[in-house]
């Protein structure tokens, strides 16, 4: 075992009572729990504290300043990044990799062989980006050779207590996934979604940027970026105006909800708006109509305003995305 890049014996560093006591110089400050199980072949940082029968494998790195509570299994060649917390009980197994200033709580199960009959074995990974909340019980599945070989999580991302995340779903920055809700296989969740508690995603879905889903939500086909989709199965319900208010000004909201409204209701375009001259579109479809909503968009209009049109937009015409709504207020089956 290394400790802050020098090389030491398991077991120099003992408990009395609450209390650590240290027999390595003063410049080593990792504790040591003498109940802890500590590879030879591992490397902690600076600071590094571990509890007591918790377990740190074989070329396993733990960064500065990380705490691993009692009870915590550390597979082989796990990496986690300075001042990580690991709560009592928690799994974190081979093939993952935790972003610093992450905490994982108790009874969380990180990198655990997925559930799919295809994986035989294959070293696959789970990412954990930095400044990401994973509370109790959650669990993450490592990647499958067949979807990637990697699951990864973002950054500042928060995972509520019972959340299941399946094999090689990927979570983007900033997204925030309620209690007991489940990811099935191969999700995707760009930055900044928010998914209400109990909430169920079947496979293969792509969820777009600073989307919301309502709580106990069935969720069957895609989400458009900016929406807000509920029920059981879900329904488009309008624009995310709660999360649009934050950032975009009262004009700017009101012309992005015209311009949604002339995609998903047949309405007019936004004031200000304009087609090229002599356009005789009949908009057949959702597609058409939000391309023809990418070029009506004034030069001048802001960065914001611009970027969610051009997202919703953009989600609509890719050909992956057919599937993803047919109007507002229909169901998805």
């Amino acid at each position: 075992m290394r400790i802050g890049g020098v090389a030491a014996m398991s077991g120099v560093l003992l408990q009395s009572g609450t209390r650590w006591t240290s027999s390595l110089p003063a410049q080593m400050t990792s504790q040591l729990h003498e109940l802890a199980e500590v590879s030879v072949a591992a490397v902690l940082g600076n600071g590094v504290a571990v509890g007591a029968l918790s377990e740190i494998g074989p070329k396993a790195r733990v960064g500065d300043g990380t705490l691993v509570d009692r009870y915590v299994h550390v597979g082989e060649g796990v990496e986690v990044g300075n001042g990580v917390v690991l709560r009592r009980g928690s799994c974190v197994y081979e093939g993952t990799k935790i972003g610093s200033e992450s905490s994982v709580y108790q009874n969380a199960i990180l990198g655990n062989i997925p559930q799919d009959k295809k994986y035989r074995g294959e070293p696959t990974r789970t990412e954990i980006g930095q400044n990401s909340i994973l509370r109790e019980g959650a669990i993450v599945e490592r990647g499958t050779v067949q979807g990637g070989g990697v699951t990864k999580v973002g950054s500042n991302v928060l995972v509520m207590s019972g959340v299941y995340v399946g094999h090689d779903c990927t979570i983007g920055d900033g997204c925030v996934i309620g209690n007991r809700t489940s990811l099935a296989g191969h999700c995707e969740l760009q930055d900044g979604v928010t998914v209400g508690g109990h909430a169920t995603l079947v496979q293969h879905l792509t969820l777009g940027t600073e989307s919301m889903v309502g709580a106990q939500s069935l969720l069957q086909r895609d989400v458009i970026p900016h929406t807000l989709v509920s029920g059981s199965p879900a329904r488009l319900r309008g624009l995310n105006i709660r999360r649009l208010r934050k950032n975009m000004d009262r004009r700017d909201l009101w012309v992005a909800i015209a311009g949604f409204n002339f995609i998903f209701k047949n309405g007019p375009l936004p004031r200000g708006f304009s087609l090229s001259a002599g356009s005789t579109e009949s908009f057949r479809s959702l597609a058409s109509r939000a391309e023809a909503l990418m070029r009506a968009v004034p030069t001048h209009s802001s960065h914001r305003l611009r970027t969610v049109l051009s997202q919703i937009s953009e989600f609509l015409i890719h050909p992956s995305r057919i599937g993803a709504y047919s109007g507002t207020g229909k169901s998805f089956s």
